[in-house]
Formats: C-alpha cells, structure tokens, sequence
C-alpha cells in the first residue's frame, strides 16, 4: 500500500510521475549546460542535500519502489526542486489506484524487459560461435564472423519492437532501435566511441577486444605475452583474486573468453537500459 500523507486535512501519496518529470529536466537541462550528467548524478546531489542516501532516492524514482517516509522528506525535496507548493509533488490518494493498474499492464515495460532478454541471448549466441563460419586459404583455415548472420539477427530483434509500435511509445521505440544501433556500432567496430562507451562496464573495452579479436581459448591458459598484451592477468586477478600467487605464474581456471564477454556485456547493456529507461529499474 502507498504511504500516505495528510496536507490540509487530505490524503495524498508521492508522485512517481511527478517525481520522475523533475529528475528527467534536471538531467536534461544539466546536459543543455554541458555536464556529463547522469541519473546517477542526481541521486548523489539529492541525496546529499536532503540528508538521504542515493539508494533511497533511487527507490523513490522506481515505480516498483517505495515513497518518502513523511511529508517532512517530500517537503525538502521540493524545496530542493525550487517548487513552491509539496503538493507539486503528490496527487490526490484516490488517483493513484488508477496509476497502479496501469503499471501493472504498461506495454513499454514489458517490451523493454524482452529486448534486454533478447539482447542478452544474442550475445550469448555471438560469444557461442553461431555466426561463426570457416574461412579456408592457401595458408590455413580460422573461425570468422559470418556478417550477414549477425545482422539478420540484429534485424529480428528490431523487427519485435516494429511489431509492437502500435501498443507502446514512439520513444519508447526510438531508444529500443538506437540501442541496438550503437551496440552493432560497438562491437562490430571495436574502436568505435559511440553512445556505448560513456556507460560501459570498465573492463568492457577488454572484452570487447578479445571477442572481436576472436580469442578463442578453452580456458584462459596462456602465453605471458598474450596475457599481457590484452590484460587478461589483471582482468581475472581482480574478479577472482585467488588465480595467481607467487609460486604460480598462470593457474588454469574455468573462466572461457565467453564468459569474459558476457559478463561485461551483461553490466555495460544494464546501465545502458537503466541510462535510457531508468523508470522501469529498481537500482541504477
């Protein structure tokens, strides 16, 4: 049940909407400025000025999330917006029973957790060696992408957003589209600096690299020069501090070039869709 608030002798409960219009301005204008900001941003300075944590602040932008916990909160949040009135903040108890069904049945909602899954399965297929094919020559044979696969399957994807355009956002839509753009940009091109990079995991660019340089290992054992050259050895000794000590200069471990890839990927396609849809995630 939604906290509710007494002001003037009625009943009200936080606006998610409302709340959730301000922190898209406030990006917005302070990107127009020129800062790099994010919704990350926002909750560290909301939550500094009101004495709150980011956690909580990024709770209260999520739907799913809770409210503030007494009108005191809503109060200096408002007056953290510059607005004149709390009640610019809340609506009326009675509302938000209609508001609640339709978060319930929101199309966009559901459409942006498919993409997420879709994407995810791509990359698993990617990693996999489904678009792989063999490519023989007078010096040898190797593994290579085979393109038009990639991008059929690039297509089905925006083909599932183009069928269901009638039942959701048109910006719903155009983010969906762009973020399989820039992604086909970033992985294709691995050198490329597009939307991607700015949200991207720190160790995405390396697995990036040793996706799109096919290395292709049965598990990360390998040459020191190899190692070094790509940064795998401080790669893995950070996600898995045991694999080295000082007797052993490479101990073999079950960690593929696939997981590598689909691990960094997995954190960097987060922040993308929790950047461009931060309304439908619990956590930023």
């Amino acid at each position: 049940m939604a906290k509710e608030y007494q002001v003037n002798g009625k009943t009200y409960v936080f606006s998610k909407d409302k709340f959730q219009e301000f922190v898209k301005k406030t990006i917005k204008d302070k990107r127009a400025s020129g800062d790099k900001y994010t919704a990350a941003d926002f909750y560290s300075d909301l939550a500094e000025a009101i004495h709150s944590s980011e956690e909580t602040v990024r709770k209260w932008y999520s739907k799913g999330g809770p409210s503030p916990a007494d009108i005191a909160l809503v109060e200096a949040i408002a007056e953290y917006a510059g607005l004149s009135n709390v009640k610019d903040l809340l609506e009326k108890e009675e509302d938000s029973h209609m508001i609640n069904m339709e978060i319930v049945n929101d199309p966009d909602r559901e459409l942006v957790k498919q993409i997420h899954t879709e994407m995810m399965n791509f990359a698993e297929q990617l990693v996999n060696g489904v678009f792989t094919e063999k490519v023989e020559s007078e010096t040898g044979s190797w593994d290579s992408w085979n393109m038009s696969k990639i991008f059929n399957a690039l297509l089905q994807i925006h083909l599932t957003i183009d069928r269901a355009s009638m039942d959701i956002k048109s910006e719903t839509a155009k983010k969906l589209h762009d973020i399989i753009l820039t992604y086909t940009e970033n992985v294709i091109c691995h050198d490329v600096s597009a939307k991607w990079d700015p949200l991207m995991s720190d160790d995405y660019l390396l697995a990036r690299e040793v996706l799109v340089d096919n290395v292709q290992w049965d598990c990360l054992s390998t040459a020191e020069d190899v190692e070094d050259e790509l940064g795998l050895k401080e790669y893995l000794s950070k996600i898995y501090p045991n694999v080295y000590d000082d007797e052993e200069q490479f101990l073999e471990i079950p960690f593929t070039y696939q997981y590598i890839y689909l691990r960094e990927f997995a954190i960097s396609l987060n922040n993308v869709f929790r950047n461009d849809f931060p309304e439908y995630f619990f956590y930023e």
